[in-house]
């Protein structure tokens, strides 16, 4: 009988000690997303902004990239991309398109793309609205990254009708170089 109540005893820590031995609760981080990259996303909306970034081959202009995802059940359209706050920025011509119910769309794939124009340089961070036809906006930090590298041959967007040429040098994609001492 002693036997039998060491048993009973054992068993009994270990179905008490179990969720303590199995994890430490609920909203594990290998079960959220995982972003590295160099790009900013926003999921809080029916239409989640996923990739956002402008890929500029000369300070002041660069071509927006970033995957629009329809989350609702009903098709949506980007109406408008903006600064926001205090930022002034200029876009190119957004052609028409409804991004379908459960659908995503590359913005770069549509009508050429949008090319955003302002006070920027590879290395900011500049603030952008995304206004949808649902009535919703969402606003991004988006970072502005040189035409280099991976990102060579991205910035493609149709210039802003309207506005004055940009006349800035473009940006180097040479490696700086090594200096010995």
């Amino acid at each position: 009988m002693h036997h039998h109540r060491k048993l009973a005893l054992t068993v009994g820590a270990l179905v008490l000690s179990a969720p303590v031995l199995t994890g430490c609760g609920f909203n594990y981080a290998t079960d959220r997303v995982n972003t590295t990259t160099n790009a900013t996303f926003n999921r809080d909306k029916a239409v989640d902004v996923i990739g956002a970034q402008v890929i500029a081959e000369a300070p002041g202009s660069g071509s927006l990239h970033a995957r629009l995802v329809n989350g609702a059940s009903t098709g949506t359209e980007l109406v408008s991309v903006a600064g926001s706050g205090d930022t002034v920025l200029t876009s190119s011509t957004i052609e028409s398109f409804v991004i379908d119910p459960r659908e995503g769309v590359n913005v770069e794939n549509v009508g050429g793309g949008v090319r955003l124009t302002g006070d920027f340089i590879a290395g900011d961070q500049i603030p952008v609205a995304f206004t949808f036809s649902n009535g919703d906006e969402v606003v991004l930090d988006v970072p502005v990254v040189r035409a280099c590298d991976f990102y060579e041959g991205l910035d493609t967007a149709p210039e802003v009708e309207g506005a004055a040429a940009t006349e800035a040098e473009p940006y180097s994609c040479e490696a700086p170089e090594e200096h010995s001492e």
